[in-house]
């Protein structure tokens, strides 16, 4: 995923989900936030259905 950010592939999403989706914040977990970061950036999110 590196190569990608620094490529520009990526954007982060922390300013997005802070605006548009800050209950998704909310329930996720501090530790799924690191595994999809970079830099301490957010770049993608794990979203799990609820069965």
């Amino acid at each position: 995923m590196s190569d990608s950010v620094e490529a520009g592939v990526f954007m982060p999403l922390d300013d997005l989900l802070e605006q548009y989706a800050p209950n998704i914040m909310k329930a996720v977990s501090i530790e799924a936030c690191q595994e999809t970061s970079y830099n301490g950036k957010i770049y993608f999110m794990h979203m799990e259905k609820e069965e």
